[in-house]
């Protein structure tokens, strides 16, 4: 073997190198950005959550009134726009 093909064989090497490195940083650029984003509506749901709380203990009627407008909407929602069924599996 000359120097040549030695030198042939490395950069081969070396370019399927650099494409496996750029495969693996995209996977793990794409599992980051969707821990971000759980991780920002977790928080976001447990400020909610201590909003809730705080305002239903200050006030008791709140949670009655809450509970009779999402009940409200919801039965509006099903009725003007039913949900699709969706078969299990797919």
């Amino acid at each position: 073997m000359n120097w040549d093909a030695i030198s042939a064989i490395g950069e081969v090497v070396g370019a399927m190198a650099v494409i496996l490195t750029l495969i693996y940083l995209a996977l793990q650029i794409r599992r980051s950005t969707l821990e971000s984003q759980m991780a920002a509506a977790h928080a976001l749901t447990n400020q909610l959550n201590q909003i809730l709380q705080l305002a239903f203990i200050r006030c008791p009627d709140t949670l009655k009134s809450v509970w009779s407008a999402v009940a409200t909407r919801t039965i509006i929602r099903l009725l003007v726009r039913p949900a699709p069924i969706v078969p299990v599996g797919c």
